[in-house]
């Protein structure tokens, strides 16, 4: 792996000049989330695996590929009865539906690091999003990248439906449909 920085003309992006393919694990690898409930607390939470690969080159930013996926299992929040519950059919239904899959279609200079067109699929539905990366250095050797994305929960049928319920109706505030969401790969591991 080489720890020059990378140059994109016009972005702050330092990151690695190449990568991988580098195999993502639980020990290199995590993905975290919060959403807010009744608009007055954040929930937060992990997956406690990732399994996945990811391989990077400056010079050829369109093969850049990126592919991860989590199993629902190992969804972990801090509350055991929670877990259970996001668990059902109701949420993410990890009876018929046990893994939570992200692939990278499109990568980009973005002006302030790089900009990753990805397909998710949850509950066997696929949906696009948006995620932006940065690279965090430590002594000037980048250490970590960083993608950030909020996802809405309504195209994947998640909880309870926010959509076509009056403002006015207390279902409507339990839980916001964006999901932000931070995938983090160590690459000093």
């Amino acid at each position: 792996m080489s720890s020059g920085a990378l140059r994109v003309p016009g972005a702050a992006w330092s990151g690695p000049a190449r990568l991988g393919p580098l195999r993502l694990t639980a020990t290199n690898a995590s993905v975290r989330f919060r959403v807010r409930f009744l608009r007055l607390f954040t929930i937060r939470g992990c997956f406690g695996n990732v399994e996945g690969e990811l391989t990077f080159d400056q010079s050829r930013l369109a093969d850049t590929s990126l592919e991860a996926r989590v199993p629902v299992s190992s969804l972990h929040t801090g509350n055991r009865l929670r877990d259970a519950h996001l668990r059902t059919r109701a949420w993410f239904d990890e009876r018929h539906h046990s893994h939570i899959a992200l692939r990278a279609v499109h990568v980009e200079s973005d002006g302030a690091g790089l900009r990753v067109d990805a397909a998710v699929t949850i509950k066997g539905r696929e949906s696009p999003v948006v995620m932006h990366c940065s690279a965090r250095s430590a002594g000037g050797v980048p250490v970590e990248l960083v993608g950030r994305f909020t996802i809405p929960r309504s195209p994947y049928g998640v909880g309870p439906p926010p959509y076509g319920i009056a403002p006015w109706d207390p279902r409507a505030y339990l839980v916001d449909d964006g999901v932000h969401v931070e995938l983090r790969v160590r690459l000093d591991q």
